[in-house]
C-alpha cells in the first residue's frame, strides 16, 4: 500500500457509469491495512490495496 499520512492531500479519481469523478480528500485516518480519506463536504472514503489506485497524493512524493 502507498504510504499515506495522516493530514495528506489526495485526488480520488475513479469512472462510474456517469463517467470520471475527480474529489479532493484529506487522510484523516491512518491504520495498518486502511486508510480513511475525508472530502470537504464529509465523505468518507476507504482507502486498501484494492482502491489505493484510485487516490494520487497531490502534496508530495508517491
Amino acid at each position: 500500500m502507498k504510504n499515506f499520512e495522516l493530514n495528506q492531500k489526495v485526488l480520488w479519481h475513479t469512472e462510474d457509469f456517469d463517467g470520471t469523478v475527480d474529489q479532493m480528500a484529506v487522510i484523516t485516518e491512518v491504520q495498518e491495512d486502511h486508510c480513511i480519506a475525508t472530502t470537504a463536504d464529509g465523505v468518507n472514503l476507504w482507502v486498501d490495496e484494492d482502491t489505493e489506485e484510485e487516490f494520487r497524493i497531490i502534496d508530495g512524493e508517491e
